[in-house]
């Protein structure tokens, strides 16, 4: 008899024979065919509906469609064997029936749960199920209870057995939401086959998946007994940092954590499911200072700070094992970063911002600052976990000083990274201890960097600290010692962050002769100082005038014109003009241009002639003074004498000092000489009256050769009048 095919199975849902056609009323009706050129046929009056069931006629046999409930569909599928298959549709049933119907929304929401009793977690403990929910619970129990019966004897067929089915049941209890199948009657079973810990290994990765965020706590104490035999407790951190802590029993988790030293899931357990930042951080602490107590190193006051070291013995070709960190540096190492997320806002380990103001203080921030900074350490209330304040714990400010001693580095980046996050704050409100600002934080850390337990080596860790809280604004100090040490220390590593810091001092919270001692040598720091002088005084004029001449780099050199003009400016004093003669040369070798209009400005020029007459001047600079005085930039006779800018400086200039320019033409440019005097021949006496050299002057220099010297007496239009 013909039969119809489900083509998603494959599977023959009915069996109807021809003469069950002969039946309704009325009879179908005649079926004829029709042929086409290419062979192919079609029929008319193919089909017929009656009983609920519709017949389709082909050429070769008949087909019949008839609608059936799921389960009789299910049902026939486990008659013949095919539990997964049967499975899946009971899923398919579940996700576009039953989920999308009213009675499934009843269930609240994993993620809107906030019940800290395991008993009432919404998953583990459903509303009453519906007749179709029981039936999909009842499928699964029936196939778990036959696939265990028939389990493999073989001890490798059993375990691959197994973990199939630990896969089927979970997946079908996650996509049901029935937990309570799944921690109770499905668990049972795998314990009554010796399997449960085949059970609890396939739960991680739905866990890491976020498939699953809930496991019950037999379930988790036997996961946790399974990685201790594996040797790999990790995986348990690894999975409740996926869980919905909020829905655990605390009291068994918290315990399961701290005895067996699983503190990142404890930090996480703390501060998701109890808003509770400080306490993970306290047990924490007490592995810290159990661990520096019993480790020489860290209790001698040497370095803590791990390296890890190559292995020589290694065959060439292959990479090192690092070394394991110690119990003080891991556990060291998980608080520094546990704070450092605190300051910045956010959650560890999986992120998210933190509320702003959580419950009992001023801000996560500050209540953790508090415990950081505590000066002493904080004695427990239970007598069971009582420590005395020795060793460690006896020190002052113990809870920062063995961060420090662990990395100072990596500490004070992280409070660094507070103040500057908090930059237009900067003040906290620790409760009782009341308020502080960072430049308290920065009183503390002095101790503690200044204390015999850290090596010294750490103390300049501290001064670059300072000098980028300085720089960036975030602290106004008064401790002058402090500062005249930060100046020393930067003094003594490079002038990068020197000038920066002294820019940012307030002059008065400083000893400004200790600072000069501390940055001699360093020429732009020196200029800061004497810059920051009110009112100006001839040392500071003079010292900051000196600090730009001395400077290597050109361009900052010529800084110095716009300060004198700017100083001079303000008050013109008698020293200033004094200060700059004294430097002439220096100025002439920094700018001649600038120094010439300089000194036309200050009607200054025999002082500046004296100033380059001494002793010591290289003649090249006088030349250089009065080549610009006399030809100008370009090297024409239309100098500042002749016009333009020499204006103003003819009637200043003494016949000494033009045969001296002359004379020390012949010696630099001697061959220049015979051109600048024809130059001059031009003139006529139309330049007698402007200054020149003297008609008749016996007094020149011998060596000027003969053709110059000729032009010289020939030509009065470069003589003085009398």
């Amino acid at each position: 008899p013909p039969s119809f095919i489900d083509i998603f199975s494959t599977t023959s849902l009915a069996l109807v024979g021809i003469i069950d056609l002969l039946s309704p009323s009325p009879p179908p009706a005649p079926v004829t065919f029709s042929q086409y050129s290419n062979g192919q046929r079609w029929y008319h009056d193919s089909l017929a509906h009656c009983s609920n069931h519709t017949y389709i006629l082909s050429e070769t046999c008949l087909q019949i469609l008839k609608v059936e409930d799921w389960n009789v569909k299910i049902d026939r599928l486990i008659a013949s064997g095919e539990w997964l298959h049967a499975l899946s549709l009971c899923l398919d049933h579940y996700e576009t029936q039953i989920l999308a119907s009213s009675s499934a929304l009843r269930r609240p929401s994993l993620s809107r749960s906030v019940s800290h009793t395991l008993n009432h977690h919404p998953f583990f403990s459903p509303p009453t199920p519906t007749p179709e929910e029981d039936m999909l619970a009842a499928y699964l129990s029936q196939y778990l209870g036959l696939a265990i019966e028939n389990a493999p004897t073989s001890r490798e067929a059993t375990s691959s057995h197994f973990r199939m089915i630990a896969n089927v049941v979970i997946e079908y209890c996650i996509v049901t939401k029935r937990l309570d199948l799944l921690f109770g009657e499905i668990f049972a079973a795998f314990v009554g086959a010796e399997q449960s810990h085949t059970f609890v290994d396939l739960l991680e990765p739905f866990v890491l998946a976020d498939q699953l965020t809930y496991i019950s706590p037999l379930v988790m104490s036997t996961f946790v007994e399974f990685c201790k035999m594996s040797n790999d407790l990790s995986r348990v951190e690894r999975c409740l940092v996926h869980l919905d802590v909020k829905v655990m029993d605390f009291d068994s988790v918290l315990k399961l954590l701290r005895n067996n030293k699983m503190f990142v899931a404890l930090l996480h357990v703390y501060t998701s499911g109890l808003d509770d930042f400080v306490a993970p951080l306290q047990i924490i602490y007490e592995e810290i200072f159990d661990a520096a107590d019993a480790d020489p190193d860290v209790h001698g006051f040497a370095s803590a700070r791990v390296s890890v070291p190559r292995v020589p013995s290694l065959p060439i070709g292959l990479p090192p094992k690092p070394v394991p960190l110690s119990p003080f540096s891991a556990a060291g190492g998980l608080a520094a970063v546990y704070v450092s997320r605190c300051f910045e806002g956010l959650r560890f380990p999986r992120g998210g911002e933190i509320p702003d103001v959580p419950d009992g203080g001023g801000g996560v921030a500050a209540q953790v600052l508090d415990l950081l900074l505590a000066e002493e350490y904080i004695v427990s209330k239970n007598p069971n976990k009582r420590k005395e304040r020795d060793k460690s714990r006896g020190s002052k400010h113990p809870y920062v000083t063995i961060l420090v001693k662990l990395d100072p580095e990596a500490i004070l980046d992280v409070l660094k990274g507070l103040m500057v996050k908090e930059k237009d704050n900067g003040i906290w409100d620790l409760g009782e201890r009341g308020v502080i600002e960072n430049t308290d934080i920065v009183g503390i850390l002095d101790e503690v960097f200044g204390g015999e337990e850290l090596p010294t080596t750490s103390r300049p860790l501290f001064l670059e600290f300072v000098a980028d809280l300085i720089i960036k604004d975030l602290v106004e100090l008064e401790d002058t010692k402090l500062i005249q040490e930060v100046l020393l220390r930067l003094a003594s590593s490079g002038p990068l962050k020197l000038v920066p810091v002294l820019k940012s001092l307030s002059p008065g919270t400083f000893n400004r002769a200790a600072a000069f001692e501390a940055v001699e040598g360093h020429n732009r720091a020196e200029l800061v100082l004497h810059e920051g002088a009110h009112p100006v005084t001839p040392g500071s004029f003079g010292g900051v005038v000196r600090s730009y001449l001395v400077d290597r780099e050109v361009q900052f050199r010529g800084g110095v014109f716009d300060y004198i003009e700017e100083e001079m400016g303000r008050s013109e004093n008698d020293f200033m003009k004094g200060a700059v003669m004294e430097v002439l040369p220096d100025l002439v070798m920094c700018d001649v241009v600038k120094t010439v209009g300089l000194v036309k400005e200050l009607e200054c020029f025999e002082l500046a002639m004296k100033a380059l007459k001494r002793k010591g001047v290289n003649g090249d600079i006088v030349y250089s003074f009065l080549r610009f005085v006399f030809l100008g930039s370009g090297g024409s006779s239309e100098g500042l004498v002749a016009g333009g800018g020499g204006v103003g400086l003819t009637s200043m200039i003494g016949l000494d000092d033009r045969h001296l320019f002359i004379k020390l033409m012949c010696q630099y440019e001697g061959g220049e000489v015979y051109g600048f005097l024809k130059e001059k021949k031009g003139g006529g006496r139309q330049h007698h009256q402007r200054g020149g050299f003297e008609e008749g002057e016996d007094e020149e220099p011998r060596h000027i050769c003969s053709s110059s010297l000729g032009m010289l007496t020939k030509h009065s239009s470069l003589c003085c009048a009398g």
